[in-house]
């Protein structure tokens, strides 16, 4: 990445900001909650972890196969705008 861009200083910071504070929403203080870190090593609440991990795994599953089950019918679709450039191609490289 391209850091150094003039102009972009303030913007660069605003977005390292707000990123950095995200990330540190996102993070679990088990200093802040001894209940929580209880019910995490507890063994519902492992087998909450595991389950929310399947399902989440699950739906990413999903999603990749619905993505690839689009795929032909997209590579179809762009086929005719294609056949130009690679009609174009073998003509150049003939013989």
């Amino acid at each position: 990445m391209i850091y150094d861009v003039p102009g972009a200083q303030q913007e660069r910071t605003t977005m390292q900001r707000t990123f950095d504070a995200e990330d540190q929403d996102m993070r679990f203080n088990m200093n802040e909650s001894p209940e929580g870190v209880q019910f995490a090593m507890s063994p519902v609440g492992k087998r909450y972890f595991v389950n929310a991990v399947l399902k989440v795994s699950g739906m990413i599953i999903y999603r990749l196969d619905q993505t690839a089950a689009s795929i032909p019918q997209m590579v179809k679709g762009f086929s005719a705008q294609a056949q130009p450039a690679v009609d174009a191609f073998r003509r150049q490289h003939e013989g």
